[in-house]
């Protein structure tokens, strides 16, 4: 797959640009020589967490080791027409990134940022009448609008299983800004869209916490369709593992057992 093979040569040239040689980066990650050179030869693909150590260690974002292209193109001071029109060109990018998670895991034809939004959305619009509490607009718009920092960002993986990777409150404050940035163009309209964000982001309130629980059972599904129709992929029990510690004892766990389920009887 190329974005495997983009993120071999990148963690080289990030390796190369920090000054490091195989061995010390090795040290660095407590792990043998021959194990870089797996990762830069695309014999071995690193865990979620070593590559995010990678990260850090050579001071190369993670969508630059994944080698995810993305470019936001200044606004102009052009009419309102215009900028528009560059926005929902921009939006198109999310078409294009593909989920880092899978990717990872070796999936063949990984869905992308899009992909999993629109069966989110999907998802939160069904399920979302259930439950009186819940302002279903606000959960639609806030589900359309959460993933739109992976534009410029790529797809950061914040956690591995139950495991948290990375810094999570600077890559909120990469998010918030890119949103900013490309919300720009509709004016006052984008404080709105910012504010369902930052509720998604900080998870303080009824709209965030269920549309978390719907991205979670979302993945799980994905997972589970992986797992069903991929030949000698890598265990996926992390994913398994990630959505549990979202949905056990909240309003979805019950379909989340019923995939658990489906899963074990296959």
């Amino acid at each position: 797959m190329k974005q495997s093979q983009d993120i071999s040569k990148n963690i080289r040239r990030a390796r190369l640009a920090s000054g490091f040689s195989q061995q010390e980066l090795a040290n660095r990650l407590e792990v043998s020589d021959k194990t870089i050179s797996a990762y830069e030869t695309g014999r071995a693909t690193p865990p979620v967490s070593t590559l995010a150590n990678i990260s850090t260690i050579t001071n190369t974002s993670m969508s630059r080791l994944m080698g995810i292209k993305t470019e936001i193109k200044p606004l102009r001071e052009l009419g309102f027409n215009e900028n528009i029109v560059n926005l929902f060109i921009q939006l198109g990018i999310l078409k294009e990134i593909e989920r880092t998670g899978w990717v990872l895991k070796g999936i063949r034809t990984p869905e992308s940022v899009a992909d999993h939004n629109l069966r989110t959305t999907l998802i939160a619009m069904l399920l979302g009448n259930r439950y009186k509490e819940i302002d279903k607009q606000k959960l639609l718009e806030m589900s359309l609008i959460h993933d739109l920092g992976t534009i410029k960002l790529g797809d950061v993986v914040s956690e591995h299983g139950i495991e948290v990777v990375g810094n999570q409150k600077s890559q909120r404050e990469e998010e918030k800004k890119v949103i900013q940035d490309l919300l720009n163009p509709i004016g006052k309209e984008a404080s709105r869209y910012i504010k369902l964000w930052e509720e998604y982001a900080e998870q303080k309130t009824v709209e965030a916490r269920f549309l978390k629980q719907v991205e979670k059972l979302e993945m799980a599904i994905q997972a589970l369709e992986y797992e069903t129709s991929e030949k000698n992929i890598e265990n996926l029990q992390e994913f398994w593992e990630n959505t549990e510690q979202y949905l056990e004892g909240k309003e979805l766990e019950p379909i989340f057992r019923e995939l658990q389920s489906m899963r074990k009887s296959r």
